[in-house]
């Protein structure tokens, strides 16, 4: 049998509230030679928050929950959003230039993920933030889509890969 490559999704950008509990579906890997998830989140408020704990779990149960083991868990998403409006909206498809008000706490110096929030949660998207400057911000890789509401760029950012 011949390997294959899939990208499967489990669950869309979903709202946590903060001190509250979200869970995601559960995946069927057991077809599976070699399962990675990626795990992308980050904060959409500036209100202090302790942290977010991330806890994977698996069985190799075909039913039931008792069988489920934790295989990896972190806490993070540690602090306050650095939350900036986009002034160029909507956001046009393909936009690797995004104009803000201020780029004051997006370091040009290292590159890093930016989420940005669109007012409908599911168009959302997480960026690589390759530099800033004079009011500007730009983008590795152009957007996917159109992002039309209230926009806002959010700095606490985690890519997380678990195998």
């Amino acid at each position: 049998m011949a390997l294959t490559k899939a990208v499967e999704s489990i669950t869309d950008w979903t709202a946590v509230a903060q001190n509250a509990v979200g869970e995601s579906a559960v995946l069927d890997c057991s077809g599976h030679y070699e399962t990675m998830l990626a795990i992308q989140a980050f904060l959409d408020s500036t209100t202090a928050h302790d942290g977010t704990r991330f806890i994977v779990q698996v069985s190799s149960a075909t039913s039931g929950d008792e069988d489920w083991h934790t295989l990896v868990q972190f806490l993070l998403l540690v602090g306050t959003a650095n939350s900036e409006n986009i002034t160029d909206n909507p956001l046009s498809s393909g936009s690797t230039t995004i104009s803000v008000a201020s780029t004051t706490g997006y370091d040009a110096d290292t590159a890093i993920y930016i989420g940005i929030e669109d007012g409908t949660l599911a168009d959302s998207e997480i960026c690589l933030l390759v530099w800033s400057l004079t009011l500007q911000i730009h983008l590795l890789q152009s957007k996917m889509g159109q992002l039309m509401n209230t926009l806002k760029i959010q700095l606490c950012i985690i890519k997380q890969l678990v195998k």
